[in-house]
């Protein structure tokens, strides 16, 4: 490979890490604007006490971060899809996705959360201080809490501002820069996992950043992967639900054999329509 070569693969590689930068500035960006918006609702209330004001901008961004956060994934898929359209001009779906498709992604969705309880099980036995540190985390980001602007956020706009950001941009780049394709899949699921900022989080998401990276490679389709992005999280916010009213055991033979109707459901429903080339 000559040097022009070695160039234009470390532009793609770079490139394909961009979106994780770009996506915490953005999230900061939006908690400024709300930040700065509860000094305008202070001044709204009549406080102008300096030290009340900044305490009720602070509360005002920590009553209101789900809506940071809407903001953020609003903005960046906007973004995405633009940058998506400007740099891999012509890039098209490998193939459509039929019902059988369609029916296999649903399962894997599910079948990968329902396995992801084994990941959070350790992390409660074995770590848990990291396990109560990741259930503040979820309430501290006002994602404990079922409410609409939740549903929203974390079953419609994290789902495809997330696919479009790594299994569109990540994955496309590092498939340019020539990177194998287990590469390829590890990294985009690397950059995934790390973009949650919390270890117990970024664990099982670094897990479902490869099962989605799978997708997305076999159906040759990045709407599998948000669609699978979107079933995965639904489900969290619903399903697991119905499974707490589960016993420990039962649970236990559920999340082991969940991991052989995901790998099965991949190899046997999904139609084999991966890309044939690396440049894809």
């Amino acid at each position: 490979m000559d040097s022009s070569s070695r160039k234009i693969s470390l532009l793609y590689i770079l490139l394909g890490i961009a979106p994780f930068p770009v996506g915490i500035a953005f999230i900061y960006i939006a908690q400024l604007v709300i930040f700065v918006a509860g000094f305008v609702d202070a001044s709204i209330e009549g406080i102008t006490d300096s030290i009340f004001v900044l305490d009720h901008a602070i509360t005002f961004l920590n009553d209101n971060v789900i809506y940071a956060l809407c903001l953020y994934a609003v903005i960046c898929v906007v973004l995405f899809i633009v940058l998506d359209r400007k740099i891999f001009t012509g890039d098209k779906p490998v193939s459509r996705l039929g019902i059988r498709d369609i029916s296999g992604i649903l399962i894997i969705a599910v079948a990968s959360n329902i396995a992801c309880l084994g990941i959070l099980y350790l992390f409660e036995v074995l770590t848990p201080s990291l396990y109560q540190d990741y259930i503040s985390f979820l309430d501290d980001g006002a994602l404990g809490d079922i409410g609409v602007a939740t549903i929203v956020y974390g079953v419609l706009l994290a789902p495809v501002v997330e696919e479009l950001a790594f299994r569109g941009i990540s994955y496309k780049a590092f498939r340019k820069s020539g990177l194998s394709l287990p590469l390829v899949i590890l990294l985009q699921a690397f950059l995934f996992g790390l973009f949650h900022l919390n270890v117990v989080q970024s664990t099982y998401t670094f897990f479902m950043g490869i099962v989605f990276g799978l997708v997305r490679y076999k159906t040759g389709n990045l709407t599998a992967s948000v669609i699978a992005h979107i079933a995965f999280n639904l489900w969290g916010v619903f399903g697991q639900a119905i499974l707490s009213l589960m016993d420990e055991r039962l649970l236990a033979v559920l999340i082991v054999l969940s991991v052989f109707v995901a790998a099965a459901s991949y190899r046997f429903i999904l139609k084999d329509n991966r890309e044939r080339k690396a440049d894809i």
